[in-house]
């Protein structure tokens, strides 16, 4: 699955980083930085947190949606990812971000 990062500037002056899949949908996006110079950083943070299963914090909201957080090894969270229909789902996801990072 070819991914690629994408960095942009959001309404709140805060500088993000995204990982998008082939179709250009949002796998995880990270958290947000004080400056565009800030994102190849947090790019970085992402790859080096990728690979550590015991990085990823996978939840569920109350109507069924699933997402996983992924943290840097001193707890901070690094990237949240979109919402997904089911736990396979997002266990696919979070394999595509293991195995394209």
């Amino acid at each position: 699955m070819p991914t690629r990062f994408e960095s942009y500037s959001g309404p709140d002056n805060i500088y993000y980083v995204k990982l998008l899949d082939e179709s250009g949908r949002i796998i995880l996006q990270c958290t947000g930085c004080a400056s565009a110079n800030d994102n190849v950083q947090c790019i970085n943070r992402i790859r080096s947190s990728a690979q550590n299963d015991a990085l990823y914090e996978r939840s569920s909201t109350p109507d069924g949606k699933w997402y996983f957080s992924l943290r840097s090894p001193d707890g901070a969270t690094i990237a949240i990812s979109r919402m997904h229909a089911s736990s396979s789902e997002l266990e696919h996801a979070i394999a595509a971000v293991k195995s394209t990072v």
